[in-house]
């Protein structure tokens, strides 16, 4: 009788101990590395409507830029042969045939330059690039009646560049050759109903 008793009390001594150890044992630790295989990925933000208001003021100092001929105010009143031009009789009238030639920039050529209206975020071109291209389709025109401006060409700054990764985007302007050769009158010009309509078609591609 007294050997079991006995037994009983190592068991209750073994558990005693089993608790006391266990702090110890849960303190193990196991280094795990994880690797991350990230695919080739390209990202493009950009305005599907841009509206545009060309001041009155800017567009003078485009395009008017008075007198051209000489290199002063006096030679530009006499003339472009730096002199007095003769004038001479037609139909019973005396005519003086000047030559003035106003513009800085051909008014079939004028560039417009939408500042901030793409980015990009890229990452695992072939070459670590990334190319933004700016397409114009043929004969796009913007009317206001029969007064019309032609978008004839179109470009993209940065064109290429190095992949900006997935944090700070590379972000970009376009460039857009307007037509004034046709325009008429001031006012909205749109493509027809000003929905839906493309007068240009942005595209990247890793490079």
């Amino acid at each position: 009788m007294k050997r079991k008793i006995f037994q009983k009390k190592q068991i209750a001594i073994l558990i005693v101990l089993l608790v006391l150890l266990l702090p110890t044992w849960s303190q193990a630790q196991i280094a795990v590395d994880v690797d991350i295989d990230v695919g080739e990925i390209t990202i493009l933000y950009s305005f599907t409507d841009i509206d545009v208001e060309l001041d009155a003021a800017a567009l003078g100092a485009i395009l008017a830029n008075g007198c051209t001929v000489g290199t002063n105010s006096l030679e530009c009143d006499e003339g472009d042969a730096g002199g007095p031009v003769t004038a001479v009789e037609n139909a019973g009238n005396l005519e003086a045939a000047f030559n003035i030639a106003p513009g800085i920039v051909a008014s079939n050529a004028v560039p417009l330059v939408l500042q901030n209206v793409w980015a990009v975020r890229a990452i695992g071109g072939a070459s670590a690039n990334t190319t933004v291209t700016v397409t114009v389709p043929a004969a796009t025109t913007i009317t206001n009646g029969a007064s019309s401006i032609a978008v004839t060409a179109g470009t993209a700054a940065p064109g290429t560049f190095a992949d900006p990764g997935l944090g700070a985007p590379q972000v970009g302007d376009v460039t857009l050759t307007l037509d004034f050769t046709n325009l008429s009158a001031d006012g909205n010009h749109d493509s027809g109903a000003d929905t839906g309509d493309t007068v240009y078609t942005i595209e990247v591609t890793a490079t």
